[in-house]
């Protein structure tokens, strides 16, 4: 939801298609979503499809109560799923914090020789898109110099 209230400055709608028939989000997140006229929440729906030709009309939703499927109109699309880190293969190979965030130092090197992390997935305290760019060219570059001996 922190995700969404960011948009809810840059667009008309937020929309939140949730699997659910209810947030798991912390109180006052779902709070001040609730009371911002700007977000819209679709209940027990997934995302099937997105849906145009080279950029968003729509998304096919499935209702997961009667199964029916449909297309909501949508001009852009953002996907966020959650906070859990997908990470459980790393587990006795990289040094990982209580949420299987992986630890990495400034050039975006993990405690594995050769093995950089970048974006959501390492330790830090933004999890923003900018952040997770900027942390992307810096493994990237960091990366390159190690496989070149640069």
């Amino acid at each position: 939801l922190d995700e969404g209230s960011y948009l809810t400055g840059i667009v008309n709608q937020v929309t939140v298609i949730h699997r659910r028939d209810q947030l798991r989000a912390s109180p006052i997140l779902q709070e001040r979503a609730f009371d911002n006229p700007k977000f819209k929440f679709l209940w027990s729906h997934v995302v099937e499809e997105i849906v145009g030709n080279g950029v968003a009309s729509a998304v096919r939703v499935k209702d997961l109560k009667s199964d029916s499927v449909y297309d909501y109109p949508a001009t852009g699309v953002f996907i966020y799923v959650g906070f859990q880190s997908n990470s459980d293969f790393l587990k006795g190979q990289l040094s990982l914090d209580g949420a299987g965030h992986v630890y990495t130092v400034i050039n975006m090197a993990t405690d594995y020789r050769g093995v950089y992390a970048a974006g959501d997935i390492r330790v830090s305290s933004y999890r923003q898109l900018g952040t997770a760019v900027g942390d992307g060219i810096t493994a990237a570059l960091s990366a390159y110099r190690y496989i070149t001996g640069g």
